[in-house]
């Protein structure tokens, strides 16, 4: 063995430097790494935790229906109900159930309801879109029944099928009041569509092309309505929409 070669031997530890230092290197790369996401997961939680809170925020508002702690109470009076009755009784309608829907409540809470005669009781219920036309807000509603308004409809609608050639699963309805008598020829429906459920932590339902005046609903809702129908020997069911 050589002098230079004992010599390189004798000071191996300086030769060993660099991967010290590397090794060095690579531990606070991942103590840095490690902190960064700890301190992006707080941010994080942060802000779904305030956004939430905000959420939640009752909105403050005259009218009570639009409280954020409206209920489904919010249907027609008892006097209004047997009214709607009377109607189904007089027109040949089904006389056991009959849907509601109060554009009176905001879209972020349910306010589309099926209620049974019989029991004088809501038996269902979930959120609605409504139409995106007329200049609509997420948070108001305009009202229209002209041809390509794309806006919601108001009054008495009655179930006149199912199925469509957008949405084989539609409920098709038919108008039978003044303000919503353009109902069958504007294609208006009750369908469903994953927005309603989408952004249900929001306090209303983003205006979108999916809602184009029909009863935009949940899927469960839909299904609840195919059900009904399935049992009912009347399947003229009364679809009354109000403000």
């Amino acid at each position: 063995m050589d002098f230079r070669e004992k010599y390189l031997r004798s000071h191996h530890i300086y030769f060993r430097q660099p991967e010290y230092h590397t090794t060095m290197e690579a531990k606070t790369i991942k103590k840095t790494i490690k902190w960064a996401l700890c301190s992006l997961t707080i941010i994080a939680v942060l802000l779904v935790g305030g956004y939430l809170a905000l959420v939640s925020i009752p909105y403050k508002s005259k009218d009570p229906r639009m409280s954020y702690y409206s209920t489904i109470t919010e249907t027609p009076s008892h006097r209004n109900k047997a009214a709607l009755r009377n109607f189904c009784q007089q027109n040949g309608l089904n006389t056991n159930v009959c849907i509601l829907v109060n554009y009176g409540i905001r879209s972020g809470l349910p306010r589309f309801f099926i209620y049974d005669f019989n029991r004088n009781k809501i038996t269902y219920r979930c959120r609605c879109a409504h139409g995106l036309g007329g200049g609509s807000t997420a948070r108001t509603p305009v009202f229209s029944n002209s041809n390509g308004s794309k806006c919601s409809s108001l009054g008495k609608f009655v179930i006149s099928g199912i199925g469509s050639a957008h949405y084989r699963n539609c409920i098709r309805l038919r108008g039978l009041d003044p303000t919503n008598s353009n109902a069958e020829q504007r294609g208006i429906l009750i369908h469903a569509a994953g927005i309603v459920t989408r952004f249900r932590l929001l306090p209303w339902i983003p205006l979108n092309r999916s809602c184009e005046g029909c009863f935009t609903i949940t899927k469960g809702g839909l299904m609840k309505i195919h059900d009904i129908l399935n049992q009912e020997t009347n399947q003229n069911i009364l679809v009354y929409a109000y403000n």
